[in-house]
């Protein structure tokens, strides 16, 4: 095809249990129904997760805003458009909608990489999430910058700063790596909030 590189699908399912009750803490199953490459490396996709998680305790997901204790079943649904990050600047979409807990969430995320030159990298992101519960609403905004940059190929700054309207904190992670040799790596980290 000239214009479709691959078309695949995938299912992962994952299990928690405690143990010494042996009871459920959660059981996700993912599942990827399609996703569509282009030979450029950009693609499209549709997936649905089915989640169950066992709160053996009241969850407060925000001040005054309480899970009660009990298993929960969900299903949601998301809709993701990527464009290759081969390209000097690529945007990506995706958009989620579906129950949550006992509940709805709808999600939105908007991204861009921008690749000026070989050795500098930003991709910088938006979440919006709009939950809505019998307990209370609420809207979670975070906004992300991943700002990279390669030295050489031993040297390389590694760096993101979130922001996250909920707990208002700004936070860092940043380190320094150096790989001398194939398999050794030296890293000095910042971590801030």
């Amino acid at each position: 095809n000239p214009l479709i590189r691959n078309v695949w699908t995938f299912a992962r399912l994952t299990r928690t249990e405690t143990l010494d009750t042996k009871q459920l803490q959660s059981q996700s199953l993912f599942w990827r129904l399609i996703n569509i490459q282009s030979h450029k490396g950009d693609s499209v996709g549709f997936q649905v997760n089915h989640e169950t998680e066992g709160l053996e305790q009241d969850f407060q997901i925000r001040p005054g805003i309480i899970i009660p204790t009990g298993e929960y079943t969900f299903e949601s649904y998301e809709l993701m458009l990527n464009s290759t990050n081969q390209r000097r600047f690529s945007p990506d979409f995706s958009y989620e909608w579906g129950e949550f807990y006992d509940g709805t969430i709808e999600q939105y995320n908007l991204g861009v990489d921008w690749r000026p030159n070989e050795h500098l990298s930003f991709d910088l992101s938006y979440r919006l999430q709009n939950i809505v519960l019998p307990a209370g609403d609420f809207t979670v905004r975070q906004i992300s910058l991943d700002a990279n940059y390669a030295f050489n190929a031993r040297w390389s700054w590694i760096n993101l700063i979130q922001y996250v309207n909920t707990t208002g904190n700004l936070g860092l992670n940043s380190r320094l790596h150096w790989a001398p040799r194939a398999g050794e790596d030296l890293y000095f980290v910042v971590n801030y909030n």
